[in-house]
């Protein structure tokens, strides 16, 4: 874990103070592919986006205050939650234009270095998931991805994470995300491999996230 701040974004220089009732797991869809990417697209006083967090294969960043409002699930949502986004790898490939469905013949999840990408970024958000709880007190079952904020009616339309965490099955789905979580938060580092993580330390393009501001 790291910290770097999205110090030229605008949620970073100009904040607005919240007290987060959630934390909601996104991830980028194409384009931004590892955390310096993602950093270096949103560290911009142009940038109509923003998260707390940002994870990849190799690890994660702090890149707001759990504090900060930032912009990352839309409308009121973002008054009461933070976000974290996974950067998705390369070889992901879409099947629509609103890239909320996967095309596994080309993108299999059973293919072995698919398989372990995933798992490494899987459980890297895992990880920061369970720090972001500690720091802000939010319970793992206040952890939910884009979608499922949406069908609580506390963000925009979005896919993301299931229509990637799914294709892995029931032992990375979110229901197996927040027991890793809370596995992690109790038993620290190495608790939720493969369902057992780590320490504790409609388009939807991450680079053009334009629907979810304010």
């Amino acid at each position: 874990m790291e910290i770097r701040y999205l110090e030229k974004n605008k949620t970073y220089t100009n904040p607005q103070r919240i007290r987060p009732t959630y934390i909601v797991v996104h991830s980028t869809a194409v384009g931004m592919t590892s955390r310096t990417t993602l950093f270096n697209a949103w560290n911009s006083q142009a940038a109509k986006v923003s998260c707390h967090a940002m994870v990849d294969d190799e690890g994660w960043m702090l890149t707001l205050p759990v504090d900060f409002k930032g912009w990352h699930v839309g409308g009121k949502g973002n008054g009461i939650s933070i976000g974290f986004e996974i950067c998705e790898p390369k070889s992901i490939v879409y099947a629509d234009q609103w890239h909320s469905r996967v095309n596994t013949a080309l993108y299999n999840p059973a293919r072995p270095s698919i398989r372990n990408d995933f798992v490494k970024r899987w459980r890297q958000a895992v990880d920061c998931a369970a720090y972001l709880c500690k720091q802000t007190g939010i319970a793992p079952d206040h952890v939910l991805c884009h979608s499922e904020m949406n069908a609580i009616g506390k963000a925009t339309n979005h896919a993301d994470v299931a229509h990637w965490f799914d294709l892995f099955g029931q032992a990375y789905n979110m229901d197996a995300f927040r027991a890793a979580v809370q596995r992690v938060m109790k038993n620290g580092a190495g608790a939720a491999r493969d369902g057992k993580t780590m320490g504790n330390a409609v388009g939807r393009r991450a680079g053009n996230r334009a629907d979810v501001i304010r």
